[in-house]
């Protein structure tokens, strides 16, 4: 929610960040949006592994025909977040 990209980037297992710089994962994220609230809503976890459903709730500029480009939407919606223990400690996965 911070947008602290560079913080966000140290969650990422270090066989994600051997491949994909800091910069790269910075550029994933667009700036129609912005995190209001996030809340871990469920986890199921295995030795290796968890499935994370995490519920957001954001603002979003959406360019819509006859709406002002800076108007804003309030959005909720739920993902999953799979975890990774790699070398004994948890990773967020994300696919390079």
């Amino acid at each position: 929610m911070a947008r602290d990209f560079k913080k966000a980037y140290t969650y990422a297992p270090p066989s994600y960040r051997a491949l994909v710089s800091e910069e790269d994962f910075r550029n994933q994220f667009g700036t129609s949006g912005r995190w209001t609230k996030a809340d871990v809503h469920s986890a199921k976890c295995e030795a290796e592994r968890c499935q994370v459903k995490v519920r957001i709730a954001a603002t979003v500029r959406a360019p819509l025909p006859g709406v002002p480009r800076n108007q804003t939407h309030n959005v909720s919606s739920y993902f999953d977040e799979p975890w990774v223990r790699e070398d004994g400690q948890w990773w967020f996965y994300q696919a390079p």
